[in-house]
């Protein structure tokens, strides 16, 4: 699992919380928020997934490159929609992966 060292956090998100978060990862199940992560898949950009995901051996074990985090589905899917078009802007496409890819990641790690 790979946090991007430009985490995209929402509104209602604090840099303290995400510590927090990743600090107490064995109380994830307990949070409501979601998490961002570009896509594995080739037709599609970024998934959101709910925190408590990562409890679930499925996804410690896939490497999830995790670009953004969000109180709440909602406020999710406003950051993805800003992040798809401020890479827009930036690049003059909307190739997500290669630009979050692209990026160094932070080290952290759960």
């Amino acid at each position: 699992m790979k946090w991007t060292k430009y985490l995209n956090l929402g509104k209602t998100i604090t840099k303290v919380k995400v510590y927090c978060l990743i600090k107490f990862a064995k109380y994830i199940g307990r949070s409501q928020s979601y998490l961002i992560v570009v896509s594995e898949y080739e037709k599609s950009l970024l998934e959101i997934y709910p925190l408590f995901y990562l409890e679930r051996p499925y996804y410690r074990k896939k490497t999830l490159h995790i670009v953004g985090m969000a109180k709440d589905y909602e406020e999710a899917l406003q950051m993805v929609t800003e992040m798809i078009s401020d890479i827009y802007k930036k690049t003059g496409n909307t190739d997500v992966k290669s630009y979050f890819l692209d990026l160094p990641s932070s080290g952290m790690s759960l």
